[in-house]
């Protein structure tokens, strides 16, 4: 019986993980234009830290994703059907 060729699985980081999913809720605008969200709410919807999310934060901003706005989390950008394909391009 041949061996099925499955490729290698990769380990994320907390800050990755953070970020997959919250990358993951803007594209699918379960997080919309405008929201604001903030370090505390998100750690503690995904059980982790506030640091994995603060890296996470800076991810996505990098991204065009968010806003990072110093001391109040971050504000959600608006997305387009442009940015949406070009993220699913990426990943």
């Amino acid at each position: 019986m041949q061996r099925p060729k499955l490729g290698k699985i990769k380990l994320l980081s907390a800050k990755e993980q953070v970020a997959a999913v919250l990358r993951k809720a803007i594209l699918s605008r379960e997080l919309v234009e405008g929201q604001e969200i903030t370090l505390e709410g998100i750690a503690g919807m995904v059980g982790v830290s506030s640091m994995p999310v603060r890296e996470a934060f800076q991810i996505l901003a990098a991204d065009g994703l968010i806003k990072v706005r110093p001391n109040k989390g971050a504000v959600v950008l608006g997305i387009n059907e442009q940015t949406i394909r070009e993220h699913y391009e990426i990943r």
